[in-house]
């Protein structure tokens, strides 16, 4: 799995930029900046995160672990066939009949 940028740009974080992360059902990031007002109420109605970071390192951080638990492990199994196998044998030369193990 890899992380897909939708939009980047310089500046605060604005109503346009929750508006994409809306209809894309994605999490805006800002890094070292802040969203303005308007675009914090738009996203609270909207149910979109804004996360902020000022350390690259933990912005990095987040996203792994954010990914990771998107790709939790999962265990399935799947009947293929089932398939006897028989091997045939004799004993000792007292008992001459072969048997079937």
């Amino acid at each position: 799995m890899e992380a897909r940028i939708i939009h980047s740009g310089v500046g605060g974080v604005t109503e346009s930029d929750v508006a994409l992360a809306n209809a894309s059902k994605a999490v805006v990031i800002g890094f070292n900046v802040r969203a303005n007002a308007q675009a914090k109420m738009l996203a609270d109605q909207s149910g979109v995160e804004i996360r902020y970071y000022n350390i690259i390192y933990d912005l990095v951080d987040d996203v792994r672990a954010a990914m990771s638990g998107l790709l939790a492990p999962t265990c399935a199994k799947s009947f293929l066939a089932m398939r006897k196998f028989w091997r045939c044998s004799t004993f000792p030369r007292s008992a001459r009949s072969p048997v079937a193990a």
